[in-house]
Protein backbone atom coordinates (compact mmCIF):
# COMPACT_ATOMS: atom_id res chain seq x y z
CA UNK A 1 0.00 0.00 0.00
CA UNK A 2 2.67 2.41 1.20
CA UNK A 3 4.74 1.79 -2.20
CA UNK A 4 1.28 2.10 -4.24
CA UNK A 5 1.03 5.80 -2.62
CA UNK A 6 4.63 6.46 -3.02
CA UNK A 7 4.38 5.15 -7.24
CA UNK A 8 1.21 7.86 -7.24
CA UNK A 9 2.38 10.75 -5.61
CA UNK A 10 5.79 10.11 -8.08
CA UNK A 11 3.59 9.56 -11.29
CA UNK A 12 1.52 12.85 -10.13
CA UNK A 13 4.88 14.60 -9.63
CA UNK A 14 5.86 13.52 -13.29
CA UNK A 15 2.77 14.44 -14.83
CA UNK A 16 2.65 17.78 -13.60
CA UNK A 17 6.18 18.86 -14.59
CA UNK A 18 5.39 18.01 -17.98
CA UNK A 19 1.50 18.76 -18.16
CA UNK A 20 3.01 21.21 -20.92
CA UNK A 21 3.01 18.43 -22.96
CA UNK A 22 -0.54 17.11 -22.05
CA UNK A 23 -2.58 20.32 -23.76
CA UNK A 24 -5.70 18.61 -23.22
CA UNK A 25 -5.71 17.66 -19.28
CA UNK A 26 -6.13 21.14 -17.43
CA UNK A 27 -5.15 22.12 -14.01
CA UNK A 28 -8.62 21.66 -12.76
CA UNK A 29 -8.25 17.85 -14.39
CA UNK A 30 -5.09 17.32 -11.83
CA UNK A 31 -6.60 18.58 -8.99
CA UNK A 32 -10.00 16.70 -9.71
CA UNK A 33 -7.52 13.56 -9.74
CA UNK A 34 -6.06 14.12 -6.43
CA UNK A 35 -8.75 14.95 -4.71
CA UNK A 36 -10.62 11.46 -5.70
CA UNK A 37 -7.33 9.54 -4.92
CA UNK A 38 -7.58 11.19 -1.44
CA UNK A 39 -11.00 10.88 -0.90
CA UNK A 40 -10.71 7.02 -2.05
CA UNK A 41 -7.82 6.11 0.55
CA UNK A 42 -6.63 4.83 3.75
CA UNK A 43 -6.97 7.48 6.18
CA UNK A 44 -3.10 6.60 7.06
CA UNK A 45 -1.77 7.01 3.59
CA UNK A 46 -0.63 10.44 3.77
CA UNK A 47 1.63 9.91 6.71
CA UNK A 48 3.59 7.54 4.70
CA UNK A 49 3.58 9.70 1.43
CA UNK A 50 4.68 12.45 3.79
CA UNK A 51 7.34 10.26 5.43
CA UNK A 52 8.51 9.48 1.69
CA UNK A 53 8.75 12.78 0.52
CA UNK A 54 10.83 13.83 3.86
CA UNK A 55 13.28 10.78 3.01
CA UNK A 56 13.78 11.82 -0.83
CA UNK A 57 13.98 15.43 -0.34
CA UNK A 58 11.34 16.06 -2.78
CA UNK A 59 9.53 19.38 -3.21
CA UNK A 60 6.20 19.38 -3.01
CA UNK A 61 3.53 21.88 -4.88
CA UNK A 62 0.43 23.45 -3.29
CA UNK A 63 -1.86 21.20 -4.97
CA UNK A 64 0.22 17.99 -3.98
CA UNK A 65 0.29 18.93 -0.29
CA UNK A 66 -3.38 20.30 -0.39
CA UNK A 67 -4.51 16.74 -1.61
CA UNK A 68 -2.38 14.61 0.70
CA UNK A 69 -3.61 16.56 3.75
CA UNK A 70 -6.67 18.13 2.64
CA UNK A 71 -5.85 21.83 3.22
CA UNK A 72 -3.59 24.86 1.31
CA UNK A 73 -0.99 25.22 3.38
CA UNK A 74 -0.35 29.14 3.89
CA UNK A 75 2.77 31.49 4.71
CA UNK A 76 6.33 30.74 5.00
CA UNK A 77 5.70 27.58 7.88
CA UNK A 78 2.92 26.51 8.08
CA UNK A 79 2.36 23.42 10.40
CA UNK A 80 0.04 20.08 10.66
CA UNK A 81 -0.06 17.90 12.60
CA UNK A 82 3.13 16.26 12.99
CA UNK A 83 4.31 17.64 9.66
CA UNK A 84 5.57 20.93 8.99
CA UNK A 85 5.84 22.69 5.54
CA UNK A 86 8.30 25.31 4.62
CA UNK A 87 8.04 27.32 1.54
CA UNK A 88 11.13 26.51 -0.34
CA UNK A 89 11.01 27.23 -4.24
CA UNK A 90 8.41 27.04 -7.15
CA UNK A 91 7.08 24.19 -8.60
CA UNK A 92 5.33 25.75 -11.88
CA UNK A 93 3.57 28.06 -10.94
CA UNK A 94 2.76 26.94 -7.87
CA UNK A 95 4.47 27.62 -4.59
CA UNK A 96 6.62 24.85 -3.43
CA UNK A 97 7.02 23.27 0.05
CA UNK A 98 9.37 21.07 1.79
CA UNK A 99 8.12 18.61 4.74
CA UNK A 100 9.87 18.41 8.23
CA UNK A 101 8.72 15.92 10.59
CA UNK A 102 8.29 17.87 13.75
Amino acid sequence: LCRLLTLLLLLWRLLWQHRHQLPQLSHRTWVASARHIAANRDPLQHYAALEQAIASGWILSTAEVRALIGVKPSGDRFKRGAFAFIRADKVGNQAGWKVEKI
